[in-house]
């Protein structure tokens, strides 16, 4: 019978509950809410919004377009729900 010594069996031990601690947070949870269901749906833009290629490359196209003031960034989001006025 092979001995094992207490010096490597103890890391083993922590690697391996380690592993299974961070097996258990994953999954599904039971609750029904998802962020998609509160996320408004909105129909895409009409085909007249976007540009027309009229046999030009993406980055002809792209070069006759004008540039945009908008800004795209994550705004923060409220943890809990938004009372309503």
């Amino acid at each position: 019978m092979a001995v094992m010594r207490v010096g490597s069996f103890a890391p083993a031990l922590s690697c391996l509950l380690a592993a299974a601690a961070l097996l258990a947070g994953c999954g599904s949870s039971d609750s029904t809410e998802t962020s998609a269901a509160t996320a408004e749906s909105r129909p895409a833009p009409p085909k007249n919004a976007f540009p027309a290629a009229d046999g030009r490359s993406l980055t002809e196209v792209l070069e006759g377009a004008r540039p945009s003031e908008l800004v795209v960034s994550q705004a923060p989001r409220p943890a809990g729900p938004v009372p309503q006025p």
